[in-house]
């Protein structure tokens, strides 16, 4: 939110002007701290809603603030794709987190 890429997600979300303050608090980069979980992210290159670079911006904040992250950025896949099971390489996302979880002590 702080640097949006695009801006009609942040519109929808926040409405036609809102200020720097506003865009910056909600901004997920400026939230981490020590306290933040361990912590998955997966994304795709070519979301039409939300680009990738978000996610790298949390993930550099996560390894910035040694919060345990795994990232996995597919080439393809449109916003929204949840469990994605219908997708050949994306709907991994699901067995590659079951086994960060099993890594990390969660299951």
């Amino acid at each position: 939110m702080e640097h949006p890429t695009r801006t009609r997600p942040m519109r929808n979300l926040l409405g036609d002007a809102p200020s720097w303050r506003l865009r910056r608090e909600l901004s997920m980069e400026t939230r981490v701290d020590a306290r933040t979980p361990p912590t998955f992210v997966w994304t795709t290159a070519d979301d039409r809603i939300v680009r990738a670079t978000h996610a790298l911006a949390y993930v550099e904040a996560l390894v910035r603030n040694e919060v345990p992250v795994e990232f996995h950025l597919f080439p393809h896949g449109r916003h929204g794709l949840g469990t994605a099971v219908k997708e050949p390489h994306t709907s991994q996302w699901t067995r590659l987190c079951e086994n960060w979880l099993r890594y990390q002590r969660v299951l």
